[in-house]
């Protein structure tokens, strides 16, 4: 009797261990933004490889898989979609576990992923998209637009700009300061200056006193702490603004840099403006970069970039592509 007892408890027992077997070899189908197609695919070959269970992958626009229903989420057990804005507010991002996974660069829209039907290892995907190995894949991908996750977008930004593009901001440095022929204090604005890289190697070959101007107020504490960390938190101050509003007086600023896509998006006349307002006579700007990654979709060409310098009446504009595209203002100067 005892056996049989014992017998009927591991068969019970067998049975259950085969109801999870089955359904965690049941295939989890995966639903993506087509935007984040490069990377994700790269992430779920990971984790096939690394665990076995099979995966769908099926790739449609945002709008798809943003609404409920059959033609969104009801077919699909994992969900992954970037969002149009740096709030991210999307209906994905309101399911209870929603994750952000990865941030678009260099927008800082943020990538969701939820589970949406109970797959025995959605939940475990989700975390692996968003966890170390993830991470890894996200901003070593070849398309280059998404970064590693984080609390908030100013942690992943600096995430990438400590781990893949520190190298280049000493170059870039002495590429600006080699405009200025030979001046080398004064005020230096660094606009959509981030975290604070270039505002350091600029330091570390000038005598400028320098402010980082940034739209994003969460830069600002990572920013000072670099400053801090490096002994020049007394030298290089930040100030939160905005490009089209600069928080300086006229004919006030010795040099302006950036690097990044701060000036093309927007009203470029206006910011044109505005840096050529805060310039001293023979003051200049330098602000541009390679714009590596980005998508062609929102770049602006140099044909228009050009335009809009012509437009707005100012002599001593040009843009220079040499290494990038860049837009070169020297004030009082005409070429």
């Amino acid at each position: 009797m005892f056996r049989y007892a014992c017998l009927l408890v591991c068969l019970i027992l067998a049975s259950g261990s085969c109801e999870v077997l089955a359904a965690e070899a049941e295939t989890c189908h995966v639903g993506a933004d087509h935007r984040v197609e490069e990377p994700v695919r790269a992430i779920i070959a990971e984790y096939v490889r690394r665990t076995g269970v099979r995966v769908d992958l099926d790739f449609r626009g945002a709008a798809a898989l943003n609404a409920r229903g059959d033609a969104g989420w009801k077919v699909v057990d994992v969900a992954i979609v970037m969002a149009d804005t740096v709030e991210g507010d999307i209906p994905l991002s309101r399911v209870d576990n929603a994750k952000k996974v990865a941030w678009k660069h260099p927008g800082g829209e943020p990538v969701w992923a939820a589970v949406v039907e109970e797959h025995a290892r959605a939940g475990e995907l989700v975390e692996f998209l968003g966890g170390p190995v993830g991470h890894q894949l996200w901003s070593s991908s070849k398309a280059g637009f998404t970064i590693v996750s984080g609390e908030s977008h100013a942690e992943a930004f600096d995430w990438v700009v400590e781990n893949r593009l520190k190298h280049t901001y000493p170059m870039t440095a002495m590429r600006i300061l080699g405009e200025l022929g030979g001046i080398r204090k004064g005020i230096c604005i660094d606009i959509g200056c981030g975290t604070g890289n270039l505002d350091v190697e600029l330091a570390k070959r000038s005598e400028f006193k320098i402010v980082g101007l940034d739209i994003d107020g969460d830069m600002q504490p990572l920013f000072e702490k670099r400053m801090k960390e490096a002994g020049l938190d007394k030298r290089i101050t930040c100030k939160v603004g905005a490009l089209d509003a600069i928080p300086f007086e006229d004919g006030s600023i010795d040099l302006i840099a950036g690097v990044g896509p701060v000036l093309i998006w927007g009203d470029r006349q206006k910011k044109l403006a505005e840096i050529y307002r805060v310039l001293r006579p023979g003051g200049v700007a330098l602000v541009g970069g390679r714009f590596l990654g980005m998508p062609e979709s929102r770049r602006v060409s140099t044909e228009t970039l050009r335009a809009d310098a012509e437009a707005t009446g100012i002599a001593g504009i040009r843009i220079v592509e040499d290494q990038g595209q860049w837009v070169e203002v020297v004030k009082g100067v005409g070429r």
